[in-house]
């Protein structure tokens, strides 16, 4: 089990919950949809990716730091998944990434 895992994708998930929280093609967006960091206290909306590196940086981590709690082909997927299937697809990914994060991602995804 990985509990930053699963809180960081739980966090995430909340971010983007609203389709009015979620953006494509980018990381981030702020309130005029311009493109920005995930870390700026401005960005608003976020992608799949983009809401985890958010989750990351609200407890002190660097984007990097994903890629050593998730395995590289999850990261990927997502951020694939949240430009070519939208927006229910790519909450269904986080939530069967909880679920493999509270399995130690034996990756069924």
């Amino acid at each position: 089990m990985n509990p930053l895992a699963n809180s960081l994708v739980s966090r995430a998930y909340n971010l983007i919950r609203d389709p009015k929280g979620w953006t494509q093609l980018t990381a981030a967006r702020d309130h005029l949809s311009r493109a920005v960091s995930p870390r700026s206290p401005e960005a608003q909306k976020f992608c799949g990716f983009g809401a985890l590196a958010r989750a990351a940086h609200e407890r002190n981590l660097s984007e990097q730091s994903l890629a050593e709690i998730f395995p590289m082909p999850v990261l990927t997927r997502l951020i694939e998944m949240n430009d070519r299937e939208g927006h229910a697809a790519v909450l269904d990914y986080l939530e069967r990434l909880a679920r493999e994060a509270a399995g130690g991602f034996g990756l069924d995804l």
